[in-house]
Order: structure tokens, then sequence, then C-alpha cells
């Protein structure tokens, strides 16, 4: 730097002139070491959802829920409610996926789902015909898990797929749950006040379930070991 400034003092420039060049100098030569230090970022929620849910994936213990559990709020495939509406209503994503050709009335075998509890969203776990699951291609079977997927995420309701009681399961669909939401869109239904008011919870209910944050993650064909993840 003295060398520097002591060329242009030769040639009169004022020595408050050198001392600035000298300062902007430095100034250029330290900026790179401190854009490139290292700055600690916490992950997103979701990627710590799907790492948990992966992580549980691989625990010998995670199975499907039993079908016949009793739990309070627990619903399934067999126990729509004659007087009102069940949460989660998934009879109706069951029978239009039962009646599209790919699939048929036999694919979807049962389901169960356990309410929220412990400030954990509630879970739907999906039984499907293994033999029919391994006719499909990974197209359908990824238009099969979102469309049924995506009806229980509107209900406040995340998904596993299974094609046995006793394998893990075959995909997962996550959703980051803000706090807040999920009672929202699971609180028990009720009779509006008016058709304007009925108006308005649809709508509240249908605009915080699509904005949501939610990933699928799906086993490659033939590796069950590894689940494939798509944003959605």
């Amino acid at each position: 730097m003295n060398v520097y400034c002591g060329r242009f003092t030769k040639q009169l420039i004022p020595t408050l002139v050198c001392a600035f060049s000298g300062a902007v100098l430095a100034g250029i030569w330290l900026a790179p070491s401190v854009a490139t230090e290292a700055v600690p970022v916490s992950p997103p929620r979701t990627i710590r959802l799907l790492t948990e849910a992966a992580q549980e994936r691989t625990s010998p213990g995670l199975r499907l829920l039993s079908i016949g559990r009793s739990l309070p709020g627990t619903v399934n495939s067999r126990s729509p409610s004659p007087i009102q509406l069940s949460i989660p209503s998934l009879w109706w994503i069951t029978q239009q996926l039962a009646d599209l050709q790919q699939f048929g009335s036999k694919f979807i075998q049962d389901w169960v789902a356990l309410p929220r509890q412990a400030g954990k969203p509630g879970q739907v776990d999906l039984l499907v015909n293994r033999q029919h699951w391994s006719l499909l291609d990974y197209v359908q079977r990824y238009e099969f898990v979102s469309k049924f997927s995506s009806t229980a995420r509107s209900f406040g309701y995340n998904t596993r797929v299974f094609d046995s009681p006793d394998r893990p399961p075959i995909a997962v669909y996550v959703c980051d749950f803000s706090p807040g939401v999920a009672e929202i869109l699971q609180a028990p239904p009720r009779k509006p006040s008016s058709p304007t008011e009925s108006a308005i919870i649809v709508k509240t209910q249908t605009t915080l379930s699509t904005r949501l944050t939610c990933d699928l993650q799906m086993a490659q064909p033939g590796r069950r070991d590894i689940l494939q993840k798509f944003s959605q």
C-alpha cells in the first residue's frame, strides 16, 4: 500500500487522495471474505416434516392404522354418519376414483382417518390392492395418490398409502399445516345460519386448503426403500 501511494505522491497527488484510494482498495480486497462467510440457515418446516416422515417410514413400528380402531373421532370407510357430514368425508372421492377405468371398484380396499391430536394434523391411512398397484404405471400411481390426498388435505389430513397392512407405506403426502389451519379444516360441521354464511365457510376452507405447501413422496417401481419427492 505504501509503494502504491508513493508512486502517486511523486506525481504531486495529495496525501489525502492517496489515503482515500488505499481505503477503497482495502474495502475491495476485504469484501469477498465477508460475502463468502457461511451463514447457517434453518431448513423450511416442510422439509423438516418430510424428513421426519421419511425417518418414521423406516421404523419397524410404522404400519397401517387398524381399520377397526375406535378412538374418539376416528372415521373409516364403513362409518359414514346417517345424520351429518363425517369429517373427513372421503366417500365421494373414493367413488370417483372407483369409476375410473384404470383403477376400478376393487382398487381401494379400505381407509381409516385418525383425527388431529397432540398438535399434529389428522392422518389418513389408505389401503390399496397390491396386485392392482403393481400393474399401474408411475403416472397413474401419481394421479391416484394426488387426487385422493388432495381431498384429504382439504379436511386438514395428511395421507399415507399402503399395499399391505404389514409393510411400510408406498406413498406419503405431507402438508405444512400452519398453526390453526388444521383446526379450521377439521372443525365439526354445523348448520349455517344463512346461505351467505354457508358460502363463506366453504370459501374459507377451500382457500386455506389450496394455499398449503405439500409434498408427495412415492416409492419408485421395484424400490420400496426409495421415495421420490414431488412438490405440489
